[in-house]
């Protein structure tokens, strides 16, 4: 009886991998691969046996394609920007290259599917474009190209100069400590997907990247989420998720057995293959016994390969907690920090509740000369004082503890932290630098790093501009700003006077006076910016560009965590062409004040300029729902229906602008 198209792609994906071990040791392999289905074993070895008689008749059939041709070649410039300059690495689907892309002047790993495969890229790469994590290989861009065999998806990526974890466990069994950053990392890196709702689906080590930091230290780093599927038996049949790149050995039972579609349990039981390679080198068997070297891993790999996906660890996360080094000594110190909070009234109240993750975040003292120690002090002080009020939220929880560890490491290994922030304080001429770096102490990779230059009588701003720093990079909630009472009418005023564009000339002398009562506020100095950039708009003349700039960068000194500031800050960033900083900034902005329509708004123009067109309209709609009585709403989506000849959608919020502002100019 034949088997349906998703049982022969299994059982040839099988057939694939026993061929490339020697025949002593194919049917060690395929129990493992098969996880105890005799039935799919033996009719992956009777196969096995026709395509040794064969000669390759199974896996070449008479009507296969052609041997495979490269898609592109050194020195070939796809869409006048980018610059093939080698080949790196070659999977079973796709192609990478090292390219220049000409329009940014950096270098990029660049990848794309083989002939064979299919040329569109699966959805898999398009919601990894939304992953921004150390640990995960950044995608930069999706784009389209037109070749000789028809239009071909290509992503623009990272260049990560390393080697492969499958290289390095080639060379013999690595350390526990290593060992452990190793998995961190990848946990790290591997929840922070499943937090934008990404499956990778096929983790495995020719899947991971180890690059060797500045300061020696490895970043591990995960690639490969979905590019390329399977080739598909017939054409229009139905393909399982699961199928879309997973390796025999490392799938999870139910996509073997089942054919069940890739989940985060998946996932989790691919993790504890890797972590039995980590310790071992060998792919375990029958759930993970006599596959751990290191006693204190086995019960995790145990529980990462169970047979049911309900049994397994039900996030990454939870992996990561029971990999960790014990955290008692962390708790002590927070318990210390805690007993000084009570004594001083500062006591925050946290809900009952279990988040994602938990950040243990640890201050170390920043590096000053003689001149500067005693800034550096009093900044320490004002920086504790305003991280320990930062508060987490569903999904990070974050506990603070002001350490006098002299190094990451030692942050690590004695409190349990796993992050830090620290920096430097140094006086350059009459102005005192700050340079301060948020480092995830797993990775020893800095998540964040910030620098500004302060008058010595300006330091009081640096510790909000700390914890501002640190809520923008971990996605927390923002340090609320304030504004002087003083300051408040001209403010407002101001800001109602910018929603239309006659209004610009009367709103500038009521937020530069608002700025002139409360120059301490982040928020009168954004709304100042707000003010200089649509007289700029209005009159093309680039002085008012310039004042933008200084005013944005006044508010970034004092608090750039603000939805307000990254609003602004966004609008600077598209002006220059940076499409994608701005698109950060404006996501930013929106987790902040999620109800302004003026952030979907940009944020739409900016996926729209970055030729990402359903996002762009996913963000003008918003826009309009959340403000429909702002005619910059109406007029903008209308003009993104313009661009596209769809004259009649264009004319409707054209019009619904127009009766919105009848007197205004440039509606």
């Amino acid at each position: 009886m034949p088997q349906n198209i998703q049982d022969d792609d299994v059982v040839m994906s099988l057939v694939e991998v026993a061929l490339t071990y020697p025949p002593h040791e194919r049917e060690t392999c395929l129990m493992a691969a098969c996880n105890g289905n005799t039935q799919l074993m033996t009719q992956v070895m009777d196969c096995v046996a026709w395509e040794e008689r064969m000669r390759g008749f199974l896996l070449n059939p008479v009507l296969a394609p052609q041997p495979d041709k490269r898609p592109f070649a050194p020195g070939e410039l796809l869409d006048n920007r980018f610059r093939i300059l080698r080949e790196v690495a070659e999977g079973g689907m796709g192609v990478v290259y090292e390219a220049a892309d000409d329009k940014l002047q950096r270098l990029i790993a660049l990848k794309v599917a083989k002939s064979g495969y299919r040329s569109r890229l699966s959805p898999e790469v398009r919601n990894a474009t939304a992953i921004s994590h150390p640990n995960v290989c950044r995608i930069f861009e999706i784009h389209t190209t037109t070749t000789k065999s028809g239009e071909i998806d290509f992503v623009t990526m990272e260049f990560l100069d390393g080697e492969t974890l499958s290289a390095k466990l080639a060379r013999g069994p690595i350390p526990e400590p290593e060992a452990r950053n190793i998995a961190l990392q990848l946990c790290a890196g591997l929840a922070e997907a499943h937090r934008n709702g990404v499956i990778h689906g096929d983790l495995k080590p020719n899947n991971v990247i180890l690059t060797t930091q500045p300061g020696g230290s490895v970043r591990a780093v995960i690639t490969d989420f979905g590019l390329a599927r399977r080739p598909e038996a017939v054409v229009g049949a139905p393909l399982q998720n699961s199928q879309q790149g997973g390796t025999p050995g490392y799938m999870a039972p139910e996509l073997l057995e089942q054919h069940q579609k890739v989940t985060v349990a998946s996932d989790i039981y691919a993790m504890g293959v890797l972590l039995s390679k980590l310790g071992c080198r060998r792919v375990p068997k029958d759930g993970g016994e006599n596959a751990v070297v290191y006693p204190r891993w086995q019960p995790i790999i145990q529980r990462c390969l169970e047979l049911e996906p309900e049994r397994r660890f039900h996030k990454v996360e939870q992996i990561a907690e029971a990999v960790s080094p014990r955290k008692r000594q962390w708790l002590l110190a927070t318990a210390v920090s805690g007993i000084l909070a009570i004594a001083s009234g500062a006591v925050t109240y946290r809900t009952a509740t279990w988040p994602e993750q938990t950040v243990h975040l640890a201050l170390l003292p920043f590096e000053a000369d003689q001149q500067t120690a005693p800034l550096a002090g009093v900044m320490y002080t004002g920086a504790a004082d305003r991280l320990a009020r930062i508060r987490g939220n569903a999904k990070t929880d974050i506990r603070f503890v002001a350490a006098r560890a002299a190094t990451t490491e030692k942050a690590r290994s004695s409190l349990g932290a796993t992050h830090v922030l620290r920096g430097t304080v140094r006086q350059e001429g009459e102005r005192v630098v700050v340079h301060a770096y948020l480092t995830d102490a797993r990775s020893q990779v800095n998540v964040k790093d910030w620098k500004s230059a302060y008058a010595p009588s300006e330091m009081r701003y640096v510790p909000t501009a700390l914890a501002g720093m640190v809520t923008g990079a971990l996605r927390l909630p923002a340090v609320p700003a304030t504004i002087l009472p003083g300051a408040i009418a001209d403010y407002r005023e101001g800001l109602h006077l910018l929603r239309r564009n006659s209004g610009v000339d009367a709103a500038l002398p009521l937020l530069s006076r608002a700025v002139a009562i409360d120059p301490d506020s982040a928020l009168t100095h954004a709304a100042l910016a707000e003010g200089q950039w649509w007289k700029y708009r209005n009159t093309g003349d680039r002085v008012w560009l310039h004042r933008t700039v200084q005013s944005v960068r006044e508010a970034e000194r004092r608090n750039p965590d603000q939805a307000e500031v990254h609003r602004i800050a966004g609008l600077l960033q598209y002006d220059a062409g940076r499409y994608e900083q701005a698109v950060s900034h404006y996501l930013r902005s929106i987790e902040v004040d999620p109800k302004s329509g003026d952030a979907y708004r940009r944020l739409a123009m900016a996926h729209n300029a970055n030729s990402q067109e359903a996002p762009a309209l996913t963000a003008f709609r918003q826009a309009v729902a959340i403000e429909p009585d702002n005619y910059r709403n109406q007029q903008a989506i209308g003009e993104f229906y313009r661009e596209r000849a769809d004259y009649g959608e264009a004319l409707k919020y054209f019009e619904k602008a127009v009766q919105l502002v009848p007197g205004e100019p440039r509606v």
